[in-house]
């Protein structure tokens, strides 16, 4: 008796290759919207030399020349700690902001907070304009 050979059947196409590439477009898609993320409405923050903090505690200005400013006073890099210590004394002791020009070398930035640090400054926060 002689059996016949069933026919290869053809294998079926798999659906994997095509899940595993849409599974990486929703990934990307996704990371993509939360690094692009808009802002709701437009913000014009406050120019520092025109008008007052608006936040509360205390407000240091550095400017793209170096010069500082403790709330809108202009004060010598070699006074800014002791403006500081007395202004920390207050229990409890003020937030700190910092808002340094744009075109400020990040050295100098850092100079400042060394000192902030040394006036014992326990909170400090940095401004940014978006």
């Amino acid at each position: 008796m002689r059996l016949r050979r069933p026919n290869k059947k053809e294998a079926p196409e798999t659906m994997l290759p095509l899940i595993n590439i849409v599974f990486m477009l929703l990934i990307f898609f996704m990371l993509l919207a939360n690094f692009n993320a808009s802002a709701p409405f437009s913000v014009t923050p406050p120019d520092a030399a025109d008008s007052a903090p608006t936040q509360q505690g205390l407000t240091i200005f550095v400017a793209a020349d170096g010069r500082l400013a403790v709330d809108g006073e202009e004060v010598s890099p070699t006074a800014l700690v002791p403006r500081l210590r007395e202004r920390l004394s207050a229990d409890p002791p003020p937030v700190v902001w910092l808002r340094a020009d744009r075109d400020v070398d990040a050295d100098r930035v850092i100079a400042v907070m060394e000192r902030l640090r040394i006036a014992g400054v326990v909170t400090l926060r940095l401004t940014v304009n978006r």
